[in-house]
């Protein structure tokens, strides 16, 4: 078995109470992340019976926060404030893989393996009571709610009899790579 596992991923822009924020142009607030986490074990077994167990494992849990308190800003330009995204409002952008690939060279091969991975994402923006955001132009503010990013789970073990399956798939039009 192997196991990421983030305990911290925080990405924060505090704005204390009493601060006073003046800008003659944009003001542009972002909290965001970004990361490629990859987990891959791969096995062999031989012998005349083999047993092939284990998990990968990848648990991704960034938050993002923008956190303004009774503060007063004043931007003469955009005010921007963004989590989960730039100011311009691209996504954060994450690769997250867990993959348990095997060979099991034996006549009986019994194996039971897993690929898990998971991205959850908490993105907040808080005003607090008594805040003030002023702007001569535009105000947009976003959260990101769902992102697009590549998340991916397998695990497969290659014995004779996934070959067979394989070729069987193979003549029916089915891929020869499933998991």
């Amino acid at each position: 078995n192997a196991r990421i596992r983030t305990l911290s991923d925080l990405a924060r822009v505090s704005i204390g109470d009493g601060a006073t924020l003046l800008s003659k142009g944009a003001i542009d607030m972002s909290a965001r992340g970004s990361g490629s986490i990859v987990q891959k074990i791969n096995v062999d077994t031989y012998g005349a019976g083999t047993v092939t167990t284990g998990e990968a494992f990848v648990e991704v849990l960034p938050v993002n926060e923008v956190n303004i308190g009774s503060a007063a800003i004043t931007a003469y330009g955009d005010l921007k404030i963004s989590a989960g995204r730039d100011t311009n409002f691209d996504a954060d952008d994450y690769h997250v893989e867990a993959r348990y690939d095997g060979i099991a060279g034996s006549v009986v091969p019994i194996d039971r393996v897993d690929g898990k991975a998971y991205l959850v994402q908490e993105n907040r923006i808080s005003i607090g009571t008594g805040a003030y955001l002023k702007t001569a132009r535009q105000a947009l503010l976003h959260a990101e709610k769902l992102s697009d990013n590549d998340v991916i789970g397998k695990a497969k073990i290659t014995s004779w009899v996934s070959g067979v399956s394989d070729g069987l798939l193979a003549l029916t039009g089915g891929g020869a790579d499933q998991y």
